[in-house]
């Protein structure tokens, strides 16, 4: 997409009344669909920017909350309780082979 190609957009409105707003809301705007759509998609933008400091805060306070196990991931794979594991199976012998 460049300037001299530019991406084409086509949608369906569900009713007459919501095209007159759109057209109205494109009048209001300055008249132009494009900058219109641009200054949309743009607002939406800043919007979503404006909003993640926050959804970060909110994400940290959560990891915050979490309670923290004592033992780092890096130990291994630790029983989560103190019952003993099941015995791992023998290996196959080739004994019966030299019987």
């Amino acid at each position: 997409m460049t300037k001299e190609n530019p991406l084409h957009v086509a949608f369906t409105l569900p009713d007459e009344a919501t095209a007159q707003w759109l057209d109205r809301m494109i009048h209001d705007a300055g008249g132009n669909p494009d900058a219109w759509l641009t200054g949309v998609i743009e607002a939406d933008r800043q919007r979503a920017r404006n909003a993640a400091p926050s959804a970060f805060a909110e994400l940290a306070e959560h990891v915050r909350e979490q309670p923290r196990s004592p033992q780092s991931p890096s130990q291994g794979d630790q029983p989560a309780d103190e019952r003993p594991r099941r015995p791992r199976r023998p290996k196959p012998s080739s004994a019966w082979r030299t019987q």
